[in-house]
């Protein structure tokens, strides 16, 4: 289950089964929880590399340097 996402009403259908057969949910949730946090880190290093490849000084802007002359930016 660690390397597929599933949505929380399919995580909840597998604990109430594993707590139908005595089984312990524990591990269950466990693994759920780390799998997701690992999937959103993914996430975020996946956009960080993006907006990294596609104006790779921007980090620097926002730490209050100006931008190069004769670029526009959308002001957020």
């Amino acid at each position: 289950m660690a390397d597929e996402r599933v949505t929380e009403e399919e995580l909840r259908q597998v604990c109430l089964d594993a707590a139908s057969r005595g089984e312990p949910v524990g591990h269950i949730l466990d693994e759920y929880l780390r799998a997701s946090f690992l999937h959103e880190h993914e996430e975020a290093d996946r956009a960080a590399t993006h907006r990294s490849d596609e104006a790779p000084d921007e980090w620097w802007t926002a730490a209050g340097a100006r931008p190069p002359e004769g670029r526009h930016r959308a002001v957020s």
